[in-house]
Order: structure tokens, then C-alpha cells, then sequence
């Protein structure tokens, strides 16, 4: 499946069909934990809950 990179306010954005919402057992607001590389990226849920997008931002 292919998706598209948008504008979404200032930010880029992916937006994630519903069958792969599903297939993944992905909830809206659900915290994710994104890695990317060269050419590829992958999302998968946090080991460990946090409580605000702040959090993960605090380096």
C-alpha cells in the first residue's frame, strides 16, 4: 500500500487508511514510537506509556 506525505497545518503528515489502522490494532491517539532510516521508517507502540507529546520531545 502507498501513501502520500501532506501538509497538515505546518507539519508533514501521513495519513494511515482504516485497513491498516485495523490490520495493525492501531487506535486514534494511540502514542506510537517512530524510528526512521535512510529511505525507510517504521512505527510501533512505546515501550513505555508517556503522558504528552512533550514528553517525547524533552531531549
Amino acid at each position: 500500500m502507498e501513501g502520500v506525505i501532506r501538509k497538515w497545518g505546518n507539519s508533514p503528515a501521513l495519513r494511515l487508511p482504516s485497513a491498516v489502522m485495523k490490520s495493525a490494532a492501531l487506535e486514534l491517539e494511540q502514542h506510537v514510537t517512530i524510528t526512521a532510516t535512510r529511505g525507510a521508517s517504521s512505527s510501533n507502540p512505546p515501550k513505555s506509556q508517556t503522558t504528552s507529546w512533550k514528553t517525547c520531545w524533552r531531549a
